[in-house]
């Protein structure tokens, strides 16, 4: 009699935690220094030294000014001026469609032009249009600040950016292995060229998701996560 082997049953943890170890391990091949201290399937720690810090600021600038506009609708509110009612007589096309009975079902279209009556407001309108952007950048805390605007009359900030980066190396500036993440304000300033700190990065994308000060973890100290963009570079 011929047996048949019994079937073998893949379960979650048997079938994906292997596969995803052999990614970690591959990722590490790659870039063994995020692999220097520890080791999960999902997050690796690395010791690193800040080498560099930079910080960009810009403000954007509006400008108001009056449009002039033409449409089928009475405007409203306090945007529009020199409302004016223009009544016009243009030349229009009618369209008749019959069906000729006598050959069938067939249909025929024939036109012909009659003068319509046509309403229609002109009017000036205000509205904001983007004028320039103000922008200031540094490499230290100690200069951040926003950049420098004179506003007209008619003129208005309508948004503010602000970005913060710190670049980090196993060892030191002359190390090839170079590591780089977008933080929050908070964050990037604790942080000072030369200093020691533990980075927290995806083992499969590389992202540094959290930077703690090394000298930070003996009083109980945490810093946040590694702000919005949380990317890196080698």
């Amino acid at each position: 009699m011929l047996r048949c082997p019994a079937p073998v049953v893949w379960t979650w943890p048997a079938l994906a935690i292997p596969v995803l170890a052999v990614a970690a391990r591959q990722v590490a091949a790659r870039s063994p220094g995020v692999y220097r201290q520890s080791v999960s399937v999902f997050s690796g720690h690395v010791d690193v030294v800040v080498t560099g810090l930079s910080w960009r600021r810009a403000v954007v600038v509006e400008q108001g000014r009056w449009q002039f506009r033409r449409t089928d609708w009475k405007p409203h509110g306090d945007g529009v001026r020199n409302i004016r009612t223009v009544r016009v007589v243009e030349p229009g096309l009618i369209f008749d469609t019959h069906t000729d009975r006598g050959g069938g079902s067939a249909r025929q279209s024939e036109s012909h032009e009659v003068m319509e009556k046509h309403t229609y407001f002109e009017y000036e309108e205000f509205g904001w249009h983007k004028y320039r952007t103000f922008s200031a950048q540094g490499d230290g805390p100690a200069d951040v600040r926003w950049p420098e605007c004179a506003l007209g009359s008619d003129q208005r900030i309508s948004e503010r950016r602000e970005a913060y980066r710190a670049k980090f190396s196993p060892g030191g500036e002359d190390s090839g292995d170079e590591y780089a993440a977008e933080l929050d304000e908070e964050t990037w300033r604790t942080l000072k060229v030369g200093l020691r700190c533990r980075l927290k990065v995806g083992a499969l994308s590389g992202e540094v998701k959290q930077v703690t000060p090394t000298a930070a973890k003996n009083d109980g100290r945490r810093s946040g996560p590694a702000g919005r963009r949380r990317g890196s570079s080698r």
